[in-house]
């Protein structure tokens, strides 16, 4: 997912997020449980589905079922 994507999920409220002044910022835990939230009604029962998530503004995305791509970006995978 690119940059202006995220933003767009931010300005409809749809993505956590915490605006200060100008800035909007990410807590990591609010993103990583709104990733598991999606993760789990992606999957529903269904083969895995994985999310692929772009490095935005510089985050550490530290989490073992993480895993880096040729371009950059990581993928998390749905596990039963």
């Amino acid at each position: 997912m690119t940059a202006d994507w995220v933003y767009r999920e931010v300005r409809a409220g749809r993505m956590p997020h915490i605006r200060l002044g100008r800035y909007v910022r990410f807590r990591r835990e609010s993103i990583d449980a709104w990733l598991a939230a999606r993760e789990r009604r992606a999957c529903g029962g269904q083969s895995p589905v994985a999310v692929t998530v772009a490095n935005v503004a510089d985050m550490k995305w530290g989490s073992d079922n993480d895993t880096a791509s040729s371009s950059g970006s990581r993928t998390r995978s749905c596990s039963h």
